[in-house]
């Protein structure tokens, strides 16, 4: 990995990777954060290819938008869902949010933004296994950085 740069101060980290696999790239970032930090975490490797059709993949009207004051979340995930993990993740939604759940992310549009909102990220974590969440303003930025 070359031009190794953190952006933000929540876990974001830019990078040069040609000819990487991406699977080499987690297992790299995941060892190093237990060698330099003394506890292992989940490293989530998109390139920029692949944000930028989570980007244009928000799949949110603008009326849909217009309609709340909350800010679309986007989450990452480790691992495809099944179906039966979506519908799991659909039985807890509040009836005034807006979750769709993608191939390798969820996109979250809280009614009045995520600390109002009902549902309980954390259930949601069980259900899915590791996952990250961003704001899709943070996910712009970094992708703008690239």
């Amino acid at each position: 990995l070359t031009d190794v740069s953190a952006f933000q101060a929540a876990g974001n980290l830019l990078a040069t990777a040609d000819d990487v696999a991406v699977a080499d790239i987690v297992v790299a970032v995941e060892s190093a954060i237990v060698e330099r930090f003394g506890f292992r975490s989940e490293a989530f490797v998109r390139t920029s290819e692949q944000l930028a059709a989570t980007v244009a993949g928000v799949p949110f009207s603008d009326d849909q938008l217009a309609a709340t004051e909350g800010r679309v979340q986007v989450t990452f995930l480790g691992e495809e869902p099944t179906d039966e993990v979506r519908s799991a993740v659909a039985d807890l939604v509040p009836a005034d949010d807006r979750v769709v759940i993608g191939q390798d992310v969820w996109y979250w549009l809280p009614r009045a933004g995520i600390s109002t909102s009902s549902l309980k990220v954390g259930a949601v974590e069980k259900i899915v296994g590791p996952m990250t969440m961003r704001t899709l303003a943070t996910v712009e930025k970094v992708l703008a950085r690239l």
